[in-house]
């Protein structure tokens, strides 16, 4: 279920996630994993607030059930789309960095993606999500959990925005 939102970044993310999508569960190599659709989470005692992630995702780890969300992007943009995620990281645009301590890609905290993620996390009620950067130069896999003050944090400024100035 898309939206009637479309440029050509979301032109660009649709038409690349199934590929992203394909090389993200090589990646994982869970045989029994499950990547679902899934429709708009509506906030219960917020109906104003709403969320759609790609997709919910669903393996076993040594005996244990796990479900997340997956959100994919596919930078469209000609300076980032050839790149590997990590070099892309060295442009101080990017909305990922990495990290100095583990050499591993992050999202940035302080941009619109991890926001976007956090509330997909709230309206999901789900505790993780594998945020997946997919270029023609590779693809980067991270995990990011739910955090409870940063949604707290941002969902009362939703409903200020909401309740207040909307």
């Amino acid at each position: 279920m898309y939206s009637q939102v479309s440029n050509k970044y979301v032109h660009w993310g649709r038409k690349l996630e199934a590929a992203a999508q394909l090389k993200y569960k090589i990646v994982l190599q869970y045989p029994d994993i499950k990547i679902g659709e899934c429709g708009l989470f509506v906030g219960t005692n917020t109906p104003f607030l709403g969320a759609s992630p790609d997709r919910i995702i669903e393996y076993t780890d040594d005996g244990k059930k796990m479900k997340g969300v997956l959100e994919i992007k596919c930078p469209a943009s000609d300076k980032w789309r050839s790149l590997s995620p990590d070099e892309c990281c060295q442009d101080s645009g990017f909305y990922a960095e990495l990290n100095r301590t583990t050499g591993h890609l992050k999202l940035k905290h302080n941009h619109k993606y991890y926001h976007q993620l956090q509330g997909q996390l709230t309206l999901t009620g789900l505790e993780w999500c594998d945020f997946v950067i997919w270029t023609f130069g590779g693809i980067s896999v991270e995990r990011i959990y739910f955090d409870a003050d940063h949604c707290e944090n941002l969902k009362s400024k939703l409903v200020y925005y909401y309740t207040k100035l909307f």
